[in-house]
């Protein structure tokens, strides 16, 4: 929802002469979805220039858009939507950062969820080699799951 009103309050800014810049620099540049080499640095989408990185602006941007889209697919499933707020946060912490494919091969913990038993669901988590791999995000994620709080 968020994203949505950011795109439409981006959308109503835009003037004349950005709507036609915008039109031509996609036909010129063309989309590329992954990180390439533009003459002289690195370039992704419709040549956005990454030689210095993003605007912390733009990252919240990228962030809240895929956050979306995770929540959007995990609605699906019954057993995350009958989650608290709080445990859909993890999950969906959990699912930024190993995609929908990597949250559902947690079988075990999806199971937990699903009938209500958030410490084999939270103890699951702390088991996996996702958790050696995070650290302490694991730590925190595993007591926001247990604690629902």
């Amino acid at each position: 929802m968020k994203i949505l009103l950011l795109l439409i309050l981006t959308a109503l800014s835009l003037t004349a002469n950005t709507t036609l810049a915008t039109k031509l620099i996609k036909q010129h540049e063309g989309f590329v979805r992954t990180p390439y080499v533009d003459a002289t640095h690195f370039s992704v989408g419709y040549g956005t220039n990454l030689r210095n990185g993003i605007s912390k602006a733009e990252a919240e941007l990228l962030l809240v858009h895929r956050l979306a889209i995770r929540e959007e697919q995990l609605s699906q499933y019954m057993w995350y939507k009958r989650l608290s707020p709080i445990r859909k946060a993890v999950i969906l912490d959990m699912a930024y950062n190993l995609g929908l494919g990597g949250i559902l091969q947690f079988k075990a913990m999806i199971w937990a969820l699903d009938k209500g038993y958030y410490h084999g669901a939270a103890t699951a988590m702390r088991e996996s080699v996702w958790c050696k791999q995070v650290g302490n995000r694991c730590t925190h994620l595993y007591n926001l799951m247990y604690k629902g709080k």
